[in-house]
């Protein structure tokens, strides 16, 4: 916190003294790490999202509606 507060403090006196503020560059592994994620995250929603258009709701049992919801959100809160 006390870290924090200096670097505020430090931000404000630039600002203050018509500096703009300086602003560390993020590394790239970061940012291909983030895209990693989302396009992971995207490719899940996609399998998902075929795996419910494929599913007969005129053929589908109460049962096995329950069973599909289940291993749908097992597939979306997996880690992988």
């Amino acid at each position: 916190i006390d870290k924090a507060k200096k670097i505020l403090i430090n931000l404000e006196k630039n600002e203050a003294n018509g500096n703009p503020a300086k602003i560390k560059k993020t590394k790239s592994r970061d940012q291909f790490m983030l895209f990693d994620i989302k396009d992971k995250l995207n490719e899940k929603i996609k399998n998902v999202i075929k795996e419910i258009k494929e599913i007969d709701t005129d053929r589908l049992t109460p049962i096995e509606a329950l069973q599909k919801i289940y291993s749908l959100k097992k597939k979306i809160d997996s880690q992988n």
